[in-house]
Parts: C-alpha cells; sequence; structure tokens
C-alpha cells in the first residue's frame, strides 16, 4: 500500500501526519485540478502490476480486478471486469450474453482493441432481472493459443461463481467477489482511520490568509460553494481586499489520495 499528495502547488512539500507520510507528486501544466485523476492512475497501475508479479508464484489461478493491461505476461492470470461499459460484439451476439443462465459462460473471442487478447463473459449466480444482471467480463493474454484461452474459461466457469458475493452483504453482489470484497475491507483497515488522519492533516496545514473564509468537508474546488461542497476543508476564496474572489493559497487546492 502507498500513499501520495498529488498537487499542482509549487510549494507543496511531503505532509506527515504521525507514523503516515504522503510524498508529492506535482502536476504541472494547466487545467491542473482535471489532471489529477490521471496522475493517480500511473502509480497505481505500477503498484497493481508489481502487487501481480509478486503473487504469481504458484500454479494457481490469479484473477486480477480490471483490466489486466500490463500484466499480460503473466501466466494463468484472467483480468474480471465487473462493470460493462463498454459492448465488444454486434447486436446479434450481444443477445447471446444477455441470454446467458447462471452460471453458464459465452464462447471465446478475440478482443479488436490496442490491447487485444481473448475474452468472453460469465454469468454469475442471480435472482432474475435486467439482462445484464450477474455479467462479468473475463480477459486473457493474447499471446495464448485458443485451446489455452478456452480452458481458462472453462476454468473460470467452475471456479468464480463459487466466490459470488450475496445482495443482503453487499450492494455489488453477485459481481464483487467475496476475496475481492475481503480485500477492499483489510486495505482499508490498513489506511487508517479517517477522521483521525484528516485532523492530523489539518494541524500539519498552514493557517489561511486573512480575509479568507473556509468550509469544512468535501472535495476541493475554487469559487462560491455549492451544496455539494459547502464544508470543504480546502475550498477557500477571499472574501476582502483587492483579491477579492481569487484563491487564497494553491496549497489548500491539493487532492489528498491513499
Amino acid at each position: 500500500m502507498e500513499r501520495g499528495l498529488f498537487t499542482a502547488s509549487p510549494s507543496a512539500t511531503d505532509v506527515v501526519a504521525g507514523n503516515v507520510r504522503y510524498p508529492v507528486h506535482r502536476v504541472g501544466g494547466s487545467g491542473e485540478l482535471a489532471k489529477l485523476p490521471a496522475a493517480v492512475q500511473g502509480p497505481l497501475t505500477a503498484l497493481e502490476v508489481q502487487v501481480s508479479a509478486a503473487a504469481r508464484t504458484d500454479d494457481d489461478l490469479l484473477v486480477v480486478d480490471g483490466p489486466l493491461r500490463n500484466r499480460r505476461q503473466l501466466p494463468r492470470t484472467l483480468g474480471y471486469i465487473k462493470t460493462q461499459h463498454s459492448q465488444y460484439l454486434d447486436a446479434r451476439l450481444t443477445a447471446v450474453v444477455t441470454g446467458l443462465p447462471p452460471g453458464h459462460r459465452s464462447p471465446v473471442f478475440r478482443l479488436g482493441t490496442a490491447w487485444g487478447g481473448w475474452s468472453w463473459y460469465l454469468r454469475l449466480p442471480v435472482t432474475a432481472g435486467a439482462p445484464w444482471a450477474g455479467i462479468v467480463r473475463l480477459e486473457c493474454s493474447a499471446d495464448l493459443e485458443i485451446a489455452e484461452a478456452v480452458w481458462l474459461a472453462d476454468l473460470s466457469l467452475v471456479t468464480l461463481p463459487r466466490f459470488a458475493s450475496s445482495p443482503y452483504k453487499d450492494p455489488r453482489a453477485p459481481q464483487n467477489l467475496v476475496p475481492i470484497a475481503g480485500l477492499e475491507r483489510l486495505l482499508r483497515s490498513r489506511l487508517g482511520d479517517a477522521r483521525l488522519l484528516h485532523r492530523a492533516h489539518r494541524r500539519r496545514s498552514p493557517p489561511p490568509p486573512a480575509g479568507c473564509l473556509m468550509w469544512d468537508g468535501g472535495a476541493t474546488r475554487t469559487g462560491s460553494p455549492s451544496r455539494s461542497t459547502r464544508g470543504s476543508p480546502n475550498w477557500c476564496r477571499i472574501r476582502t481586499g483587492p483579491a477579492r474572489g481569487r484563491c487564497c493559497s494553491t496549497a489548500y487546492h491539493s487532492r489528498m489520495w491513499t
């Protein structure tokens, strides 16, 4: 697990809260706030690749949460996509997917994307509902022969449904597999208490300039606080003087990611 402070502020330094350190990752150029999510994604992907490689030490099936991307070289590894934002099949073949009974999979097909690879759909155990209810997509390396891809597809079919979550325990059921949900809980616990971390960050932050009105709460933004942002510790605006209406300190317009 890693932490970081992603910011466009040239004066920002590492943030230390007790034994927790947030090293600075500086984002440059114009439109800095819009670039922050992409800046986080790079280190996040690199860490995921590192952890996946460390876990690939035996002959078991390795299922990674999300597309494979840079992990396609790992043997017996599947990408597990819970939410279907893109369509890879035409209407006729899509009807095959939406008609799958629980515990069945679609035929294996080749992805026509830049990453390539073999893919298939699988419907996890689920009560009757929307056409895509319980549908997940899996993918494996394009370097595999079709017979190897089919073998992995069959292995996923007899393995993954056993780990489907239950609706009364997880609102993202059944796609959010029990091991994935357990890992998420473990990582959240290792992050520490959010309220204590927030309090420590506030104590380490420089005091706001005179004439600055600050709000306590959610996401970072400038300008007048809307109903959704009213209460942000990172929102501030100069109320008096020649600089009226401008942000009082770029240091407050950084986003903390853990």
